[in-house]
């Protein structure tokens, strides 16, 4: 299983009509883990001392994206406030150093695209 934290920033949004904004930046930082006893916190003492720089158990990530909202009138509220639909562009701390570290490292290996849909209670 894989467990994420995540916290956006959106500085403002823009009013598109009565029913239409779009968030033309949104911003933030998340942190995922994944259970299980293939991936470590902590270097193993099997590798020689600082073998690995970076734990495989937790990754540190950034993102940039955009947003277009739908508010849903109230008369036609069940459970949702509106639905969104959204991009976002990040990255996570070995893949930055990776490409900071190494111009040769390529750009697909360094950035993750995520497209979405999402309700909002």
């Amino acid at each position: 299983m894989t467990f994420t934290i995540k916290e956006r920033y959106i500085p403002w949004h823009c009013k598109i009509s009565s029913r239409w904004d779009i968030e033309p930046l949104t911003t933030g930082i998340f942190f995922n883990t994944i259970s299980g006893e293939d991936f470590w916190k902590h270097q193993p003492s099997r590798y020689p001392k600082h073998y690995y720089g970076f734990s495989t158990k937790i990754r540190s990530n950034v993102f940039l994206g955009q947003r277009l909202r739908y508010n849903i009138p109230k008369r036609k509220r069940l459970f949702h406030q509106a639905v969104l639909v959204y991009y976002e562009i990040s990255s996570c701390d070995l893949y930055i150093v990776s490409k900071a570290t190494n111009k040769d490292f390529p750009w697909r290996e360094t950035l993750s695209l995520a497209i979405g849909v999402k309700w909002e209670l």
